[in-house]
């Protein structure tokens, strides 16, 4: 929660309401590969870092529900976006969780953002690519010294023309926009490049 309110800021609670803690006795901590018995069901939690240290995927059998773990794909549309927000976006993690995903053979994932997901292995490769390019976008730019807004504006404009070029409507775009706005990503990116150039001096 505390990362999301230095997201969204004064406006979390106008879009989501007031959100009430839930008290430590009521909480369980899933591990990796920890089996949970749901009635008859087996659920399995699979860790997933790099968008959060804390994200698992839920696997029931063949299915599993994504979290943010999938990045962001609208329904009847190809076109996989990245949510790397603050303060925990991880590019090498995000790259294990994935190659952990495609190892489980999902028939069928859920996403969050935004349902299901049939064509597992292809969609897992449209998001390895696109950790790798819109890293390296970013990347670039705060090489070339930039300032945030700067990187925000060139990013946007970036982003735009290739969801354009891929034929999505600028109404299915706004949608994206909306379910993940363009700042939060280059917000974790830069972040992540900071911490990742002050490791190597």
């Amino acid at each position: 929660m505390a990362s999301a309110a230095r997201i969204y800021g004064n406006e979390m609670d106008e879009m989501w309401g007031r959100t009430i803690p839930v008290s430590k006795e009521r909480i369980y901590e899933l591990r990796d590969g920890e089996d949970l018995l749901v009635n008859d069901m087996v659920v399995s939690a699979v860790e997933t870092r790099g968008h959060a240290n804390h994200h698992h995927v839920l696997r029931i059998g063949d299915i599993a529900f994504m979290g943010d773990a999938a990045g962001i794909r609208m329904p009847d549309s190809d076109f996989v976006t990245l949510p790397a927000p603050p303060p925990e976006f991880d590019l090498e993690s995000w790259q294990v969780s994935l190659a952990k995903i495609r190892e489980l053979n999902l028939k069928r994932m859920f996403c969050t953002h935004f349902g299901v997901v049939d064509d597992v292995d292809l969609h897992i490769d449209k998001l390895v690519s696109e950790l790798n390019i819109v890293v390296e976008y970013v990347k670039n730019l705060v090489i070339q010294g930039l300032n945030r807004e700067a990187i925000i504006t060139d990013y946007v404009n970036w982003y735009r023309d290739r969801a354009y070029s891929s034929g999505l409507s600028s109404e299915d775009l706004t949608k994206y926009e909306t379910a993940n706005p363009f700042f939060m990503s280059v917000d974790g990116i830069i972040r992540y490049m900071n911490k990742m150039m002050s490791q190597e001096n």
